[in-house]
């Protein structure tokens, strides 16, 4: 007898329980998550092709039936949106990784430092406002609708091309001896503890060089140069706008005159229709 009342007891307490996660649900239906959409499952989908996903150090869930909340690094919302990636010292590597950000309408966090990805091009999207790529053996990068990139400790940078608000670079060290060219419309552009060879950078607006070493140097600012503790190559007025503004703050900076080379350490602030001056 002792034994039917366990089972009795058993058998109402599963219906308890149904009956209030039944109500929880109908009280709580914010904490009913449901899956993303097909699109944005796809473009994940695509990275995880394109980044050798099978070969990550974790790829828990990944392109499987379970909800995409649920694959490794990957955080969504109530109403069915990613809303971070973060895949942060993964393996992801491949030659030529690509992911649009622009399929994630609320997507506001995206990581995936410390990974050995040769070429890389990501799309933003209006809701992330900063990317930073850090420790990454990258040579090659796309940037496109993004609003603030940072690129921290990388090797071996060839070239960046895209559309930018701000770009900054720190402790960044680019191919030797090969030209390094950065094309974009830039509202501002930082170089700090750098290393470059060759650097071409297209059409900057504000621009700032902080303890940087380089050899040669092509790029027409119209705003805004500022150079601090920097050892440059040959720098001339062709280089500025006449009403660019040019701050230098114990810049190194070379001129050549004929076979004759002139190196002097300069602190000045000045116009770019001043600049034969210095000399």
């Amino acid at each position: 007898m002792s034994e039917m009342k366990q089972n009795i007891y058993i058998i109402l307490s599963c219906v308890i329980l149904s009956s209030c996660d039944l109500i929880q649900s109908m009280v709580e239906p914010s904490k009913q998550y449901r899956d993303v959409s097909l699109q944005e499952k796809n473009e994940l989908a695509s990275l995880f092709t394109n980044a050798y996903g099978c070969d990550w150090t974790n790829n828990t869930k990944w392109c499987t039936s379970y909800p995409v909340s649920e694959w490794y690094g990957i955080s969504t919302n109530s109403e069915g949106y990613v809303t971070a990636i973060n895949l942060s010292g993964n393996n992801l590597r491949g030659g030529d990784v690509r992911i649009d950000l622009s399929v994630f309408k609320y997507l506001t966090s995206f990581s995936i430092d410390d990974n050995p990805i040769e070429s890389l091009e990501i799309n933003g999207n209006d809701y992330l406002k900063r990317v930073m790529l850090q420790s990454c053996a990258k040579n090659r990068l796309t940037l496109t609708n993004l609003k603030k990139v940072e690129i921290v400790d990388c090797d071996s940078l060839e070239y960046i091309i895209g559309n930018v608000d701000t770009l900054i670079m720190k402790d960044c060290y680019f191919k030797k001896n090969e030209e390094t060219n950065i094309h974009m419309e830039l509202e501002l552009v930082r170089f700090e503890d750098c290393a470059l060879s060759r650097l071409r950078v297209d059409s900057p607006n504000l621009y700032f060089i902080r303890s940087i070493a380089f050899d040669s140097w092509e790029t027409h600012t119209t705003k805004h140069l500022e150079i601090v503790d920097s050892n440059c190559p040959h720098i001339s007025e062709y280089n500025f706008e006449p009403e660019t503004e040019i701050v230098l703050k114990n810049a190194k900076i070379r001129r050549y005159d004929g076979d004759r080379e002139y190196e002097r350490t300069i602190t000045a602030n000045i116009l770019g229709s001043e600049w034969a001056t210095l000399w």
